[in-house]
């Protein structure tokens, strides 16, 4: 059976309290929680955040050994871990927040990201919205499994769904200067669709017109980047993300 940090690249595992443990040679930038109660703005039934200060899901941000710190800094991205315990919203699947990513300087198109699961199923949800006329106009999301790469296509609202009952843990690679923009879904009170215990998918009853939703398989748009893991990809390959 493949141990997490075979399939991470790098030293992480399960602590008993369901978090991580990170080995002796990782430096952690920044680790801090998500509460329920920061999720109340998106979600299908905001009383179901409770209780508030409970953790929906923990970020582990700026991780690298000891030797590729300073070399990774140089590249201008980081890698990061996102670990969503499967604590349901009400109705709904666990989820993060989600946001758009900022803009580059003169730039039409934003920064990018790449995802892979490392533990558990997840849908990647993304979507265009018009928070004037309350409608979308596509709206996809896309199945992933452990060892699944993803890339986060440009000037899509995204969002992340544990959409099984086993911890969900995914990596990431993003550039140093993106800044989250949340308040449009917050705006919309999350996603044109959610995903439930009950029923699966289902339109957001607060947008007035949305498509159908594409539902996509986890290879689609990372079929050329190499079979390692993510972390290695970009400790040794680093251009590759660029």
């Amino acid at each position: 059976m493949t141990s997490l940090s075979e399939r991470a690249g790098v030293d992480i595992q399960w602590a008993s309290d369901g978090t991580l443990n990170f080995g002796a040679d990782l430096i952690v930038d920044e680790t801090f929680p998500r509460p329920r109660s920061r999720l109340r703005s998106v979600a299908l039934d905001p009383d179901a955040c409770e209780p508030a200060d409970q953790t929906q899901y923990w970020m582990y941000n700026g991780i690298a050994t000891t030797a590729d710190r300073a070399r990774l800094a140089s590249t201008g991205m980081r890698y990061e871990l996102t670990l969503m315990f499967p604590n349901a919203l009400g109705r709904e699947r666990a989820k993060t927040l989600g946001h758009l990513h900022s803009f580059p300087p003169n730039s039409a198109l934003n920064y990018p990201e790449i995802c892979e699961v490392l533990h558990g199923t997840a849908y990647f949800v993304f979507q265009t919205m018009d928070t004037e006329t309350r409608t979308a106009s596509f709206c996809a999301a896309l199945e992933a499994h452990p060892g699944d790469k993803v890339i986060i296509p440009p000037n899509l609202h995204h969002l992340t769904i544990n959409a099984g009952d086993d911890p969900l843990l995914f990596s990431d690679v993003i550039p140093l200067d993106v800044k989250g923009i949340y308040q449009p879904l917050a705006d919309m009170r999350g996603a044109a669709y959610l995903y439930t215990l009950d029923a699966g998918w289902i339109r957001n009853p607060f947008y007035v017109s949305v498509p159908e939703l594409e539902q996509w398989a986890g290879s689609r748009f990372s079929e050329s980047l190499p079979d390692l893991p993510l972390y290695r990809l970009f400790a040794e390959m680093p251009e590759r993300l660029g």
